[in-house]
């Protein structure tokens, strides 16, 4: 790291993490910086499906912090996390304020570009404990095309039932018509997005 900020010319090391996100320090140039010469290895195409744009600084790497599970679309914030570089965080997310109250010099304001793919956002669910309210939940998420990647069910004794589920969805959109379309089932009381301290 130090040798990589003398010949860069630069002094903190989120500096060489901003260099290597927005790709203008290469893989190439770290080798050269070594004198290691370039693996003749095939490597996977590892470009995220979504691009995110930094300032002025187009295509960045980054995270999407799994406390948050932000999705393309909502209003976010990275932050330059030492030895993660950028982690993209969700407004008002609780480890963002953090950031904010503690380290601001690190967070950084970012957008979303070429949303493609599907990512992961947790929905919690309170409903009346009723026999089909678990199947007509799951049919919601057929006709929204919200594929189910995990589910958590439990029954109070209150006769309530609160359902935790890990969707795959397309972006903020997306996450709000399935929202909208749980709220007007019968029985449902309560849904929200989970966003973890």
């Amino acid at each position: 790291m130090e040798k990589i900020k003398k010949q860069e010319g630069i002094e903190k090391d989120e500096d060489v993490y901003l260099l290597v996100g927005s790709k203008r320090l290469t893989k190439e140039r770290i080798y050269q910086l070594f004198g290691v010469k370039k693996p003749e290895v095939k490597e996977k195409d590892q470009s995220p499906q979504v691009r995110v744009r930094m300032e002025d600084i187009e295509n960045v790497a980054y995270q999407l912090a799994k406390c948050c599970n932000p999705l393309p679309g909502d209003e976010v914030l990275g932050v330059v996390a030492k030895g993660k570089g950028l982690i993209i965080h969700l407004k008002g997310c609780p480890n963002l304020e953090h950031f904010l109250k503690h380290f601001p010099e690190r967070v950084v304001h970012v957008d979303w570009e070429n949303a493609q793919g599907k990512y992961p956002a947790i929905v919690r669910v309170w409903a009346k404990d009723r026999v089909g309210i678990l199947g007509e939940v799951a049919s919601t998420f057929a006709k929204h095309s919200a594929n189910i990647l995990q589910a958590i069910t439990k029954s109070l004794k209150t006769g309530e039932a609160v359902m935790e589920f890990t969707l795959e969805l397309s972006n903020a959109e997306h996450l709000k018509r399935v929202l909208q379309a749980l709220r007007e089932l019968e029985g449902v009381e309560k849904v929200s997005r989970v966003v973890r301290a």
